[in-house]
């Protein structure tokens, strides 16, 4: 059974990809735990989100 999880397709080129599994390997080094591509993924995104909201024009 697959999951209930909404997932979404994404082309990156392939120094994304290489740049993303660099970021992977450092989040790895600081954690004990495994982390996954999508955990390193929503980290920068959640960061990305948080400084567009507080920088916004209004």
């Amino acid at each position: 059974m697959g999951t209930k999880k909404k997932r979404i397709k994404i082309a990156v080129s392939e120094e994304t990809i290489q740049k993303l599994q660099w970021i992977v390997e450092e989040d790895q080094k600081k954690n004990n735990k495994r982390i996954y591509p999508c955990d390193s993924l929503e980290r920068i995104i959640n960061n990305e989100y948080v400084i567009r909201k507080a920088f916004r024009d209004k």
